[in-house]
């Protein structure tokens, strides 16, 4: 059965290939894509905070329902979303700056990238390694059939098929 938490593994699956991709950028020799970057910068800032984030808090206000005291030591997970955007719009007027050839931008361009590759990435564990799991071991077959019923899981446009050729061009394997 493909549950709910699968989507979000699977979504989670699909940011870690743009986080790397944005890595990539920053350890090639020269100039990273600044376009590129921008692009990725764009997406992380859009697509979790509106179709990813929600279906993680819809598990997370069911657990706050059914076990309270659980949920409670997962509380700043919401928090940490808003600090994603905000940290992806910061980074995205640092690139924006140094694809204008501003040179303390193209110098804080790696730290800064990094620190936002870092902290998403531990966020993503974070779920995958807490999260996830409890909400697996506490809520009922009956909580996730509620939960399923209202999510209305639109399909990721970066990584659907039909966009696939895209994608692939963008992480530098064409014909994937």
């Amino acid at each position: 059965m493909f549950t709910l938490v699968d989507v979000l593994l699977k979504e989670h699956q699909s940011m870690r290939e743009l986080l790397l991709l944005m890595q990539e950028q920053l350890d090639q020799p020269g100039d990273p894509d600044y376009s590129l970057l921008a692009e990725i910068l764009q997406y992380c800032e859009t697509y979790p905070g509106a179709y990813h984030h929600p279906k993680e808090d819809l598990i997370y206000d069911a657990l706050c329902t059914h076990a309270p005291d659980a949920a409670a030591a997962l509380e700043d997970l919401g928090a940490e979303h808003m600090v994603m955007a905000g940290a992806a719009r910061d980074v995205f007027r640092l690139v924006s700056e140094a694809a204008e050839g501003d040179k303390a931008a193209e110098e804080d361009l790696p730290r800064k990238v990094g620190a936002y590759l870092r902290f998403y990435r531990l966020h993503m564990r974070r779920e995958e390694l807490e999260f996830f799991p409890l909400a697996l071991e506490t809520l009922t077959h009956e909580h996730w059939l509620e939960l399923e019923s209202q999510v209305m899981n639109p399909t990721d446009p970066l990584f659907e098929q039909r966009d696939r050729a895209r994608l692939m061009e963008m992480l530098g394997r064409p014909g994937a």
